[in-house]
């Protein structure tokens, strides 16, 4: 679970996991995690919000769009 304010990572974070995704992977791994983040901030809410993450849908029903803004 993220409470609202800390569903974004912080600069600390995202420094701090900076050698994991670039060092022993291929160029395309660094540019996807980047564009990934990029469109979780971009669709992130403003207003305050939980992240319940995947206990909140049914493991069957993951993948559908279940939870998935409109």
């Amino acid at each position: 679970m993220a409470p609202p304010g800390r569903c974004q990572p912080t600069i600390g974070e995202k420094l701090g996991i900076l050698p994991a995704v670039v060092f022993g992977n291929t160029i395309g791994v660094p540019w996807r995690v980047l564009r990934w983040t990029g469109q979780w901030a971009r669709r992130d809410p403003a207003e305050p919000h939980w992240h319940l993450g995947p206990v909140a849908v049914d493991p069957d029903l993951q993948g559908q769009g279940i939870g998935a803004p409109c």
